[in-house]
């Protein structure tokens, strides 16, 4: 049994002599716009389904977790390599710090 909104796009889509899928293309575009705009839904991908057979409404979230976590995996190998310059900008000052020491001991 198909449900009230089903039934009306099948309405509109007739008196408007269009062909239904557009008209339920249009309205699932629509439901998504609107979900994207709820701030629950940021960063998530939003895909909307009307079973033509129940007429039912499905919404669907997609998190886009694996962004995140390249994300996250490539500001840590960044820092890392920072670190790491750092370590090697700090051992050279050292060295030249003994090896000054050195040769102000030599003298």
């Amino acid at each position: 049994m198909k449900n009230e909104l089903f039934l009306a796009l099948t309405q509109l889509a007739a008196e408007r002599n269009l062909p239904q899928s557009i008209v339920v293309s249009a309205v699932k575009e629509a439901l998504a716009s609107a979900y994207r705009k709820d701030p629950a839904a940021k960063g998530q991908d939003i895909l909307v389904e009307v079973d033509s057979e129940t007429g039912d409404v499905i919404v669907k979230t997609i998190l886009n977790v694996i962004e995140k976590m390249l994300l996250k995996i490539l500001y840590r190998k960044y820092q890392k390599k920072k670190l790491k310059k750092l370590i090697k900008i700090y051992e050279l000052e050292i060295l030249l710090k003994q090896d000054l020491w050195n040769i102000i001991q030599e003298e």
